[in-house]
């Protein structure tokens, strides 16, 4: 089956790339991931030998030599699952509940399904034995924050196998731990409405008890 070309086109239509697709499987050179998702080529690179070092994909059945015009030597093309797992390194976060165990706030659980916020995905898969649960997220930080995964944490209590009033109790006692002006920040921006007005009421009274 001769492959298919498929335009490309990102959101903020800046970025047009012309894709392979062949055996129901989308191709591109490390080049093209590059610029599908902003990134130095060195970076990509990194990313890929590590996916295929660590074993989370076998390069064999992931690469494919094609011919290309003006190039006098077979170019290397990346399938859908590389061009994925590469996604999940550069421009998603990972395993988000399991990092609320780091705020101190007496969280003990570990999950076996991986949350995955990105802007692109949303539902169940199972990829190369891990369960991962993609997140449509509209908007998040790009490093997270202690006042990110608060509100984040607060957001999801209702999906987590934890004592909700004891974290949220907890959350209250132990607001110090965090920056106000941030929290308030994060709250605002990522909150969802139980969570800013928690968050509103608890900084309102840790401002009373320092006046």
């Amino acid at each position: 089956m001769k492959p298919e070309i498929i335009i490309y086109q990102t959101e903020d239509g800046k970025t047009k790339i012309e894709t392979h697709f062949e055996n129901e499987t989308v191709w591109l050179t490390q080049a093209q991931i590059s610029e599908l998702f902003q990134k130095e080529r060195s970076v990509i690179t990194k990313h890929i030998n590590n996916i295929f070092s660590e074993g989370e994909l076998d390069e064999q059945s992931n690469v494919q030599n094609l011919h290309i015009s003006g190039s006098d030597r077979p170019v290397k093309f990346y399938n859908l699952d590389v061009i994925i797992s590469v996604g999940y390194r550069v421009k998603s976060h990972r395993g988000v509940h399991n990092a609320y165990n780091s705020l101190g706030l007496g969280l003990t659980q570990l999950y076996n399904t991986t949350w995955v916020y990105n802007h692109k995905r949303h539902g169940e898969f199972f990829l190369n034995g891990k369960n991962l649960l993609f997140k449509l997220k509209s908007a998040f930080p790009v490093t997270l924050s202690k006042e990110f995964l608060v509100v984040d944490l607060i957001n999801n209590l209702d999906e987590l196998a934890e004592d909700q009033e004891q974290i949220v109790k907890n959350f209250q006692k132990n607001v110090n731990r965090f920056e106000a002006h941030e929290l308030a920040r994060m709250a605002q921006q990522y909150g969802s409405g139980r969570t800013k007005k928690l968050a509103k009421s608890v900084l309102r009274k840790t401002r009373l008890m320092h006046v």
